[in-house]
């Protein structure tokens, strides 16, 4: 009658050995409490031990044009692949939804060019179905939502199960009503200050923040120069961490709130090619892989 759970940790959260290397953990002590009248079963299995360089996501949200125009092309050359938050239900997909937030009612990339970048290694993620605000929708309305976006990331753009499990939250927030409706269609969340994850998933209510997740922050890109860009990736190279970098437009104008001019951008994307032996630009599908070669 009770949940399994994965249990990750990593030296940083271990300060009595700290600055050890995990090959020299000879061994780890646990700890369980239970309720009164009731058993607690521990197994533990063999330790494993993941190591690998830093790492950059570049995070697209809203699937803008110009990412496929200025972006992509620049990327491609270098052989980075990047991770695009779709917004399922925009009418150039070919659906008429109720959006009115702004810029999100103007063109985005097409279904055949999510298909093209998909089929490059890009993970398409969702971002819900009609970007909405959610404290003013019932859960009625949050479930359709992350229930269309699901479906159409699987059967119309041929996303992997795997990417597709994983929603970027609009607006970068949520709370805990919304989060428990999430749980039952995404194994991780991604917003603004940090990914919380559930892999596998449980089910609703079995909310647990304890996981190499937790710790990832997504730096906001828009309206930065090139020098600000770079130093996301400097950060964690010195931190030896995981970095997302959230992103909109990029586009041959000044930065503003929701776009990088494509100078800075390409500027940005030739430090990351010069730099690939300090880190490794990578898709959250890259990254399970990494850690979890073995499924």
């Amino acid at each position: 009658g009770g949940y399994i759970f994965r249990v990750e940790l990593k030296i940083s959260d271990m300060s009595s050995i700290n600055g050890a290397s995990l090959s020299n953990v000879s061994g780890i002590g646990f700890g369980a409490g239970r309720k009164a009248g009731q058993t607690t079963k521990m197994w533990i299995g063999e330790l494993e031990t993941v190591s690998f360089k830093p790492m950059i996501t570049l995070r697209f949200d809203d699937q803008r044009s110009s990412v496929y125009q200025n972006a992509y092309p620049v990327m491609d050359n270098y052989g980075f692949k990047g991770m695009i938050g779709v917004i399922t239900g925009r009418p150039n997909l070919g659906n008429d939804p109720d959006i009115n937030y702004g810029s999100i009612n103007a063109d985005g990339m097409t279904k055949e060019q999510l298909i093209e970048v998909r089929n490059k290694g890009w993970d398409l993620v969702s971002h819900t179905h009609t970007h909405p605000e959610y404290w003013n929708k019932t859960d009625e309305y949050m479930r359709a939502e992350y229930q269309k976006s699901v479906d159409y990331l699987r059967k119309e753009l041929g996303a992997s199960e795997l990417s597709s499990s994983i929603l970027v939250s609009p607006f970068n927030n949520r709370n805990e009503r919304i989060a428990q409706i999430q749980r039952k269609y995404f194994d991780a969340q991604l917003n603004q200050f940090g990914y919380n994850s559930h892999m596998p998933r449980q089910p609703e209510g079995t909310w647990d923040n304890s996981s190499l997740w937790t710790d990832l922050r997504s730096q906001i890109g828009d309206g930065n120069n090139a020098a600000t860009l770079i130093g996301y990736a400097q950060q964690a190279i010195a931190k030896q961490r995981w970095v997302t970098v959230m992103m909109h437009d990029i586009l041959p104008i000044p930065a503003n709130a929701t776009n990088i001019n494509v100078n800075d951008f390409v500027a940005f994307m030739d430090w990351l090619n010069a730099n690939r032996n300090l880190i490794d630009v990578v898709t959250i599908t890259d990254v399970v892989k990494k850690i979890r070669p073995n499924g």
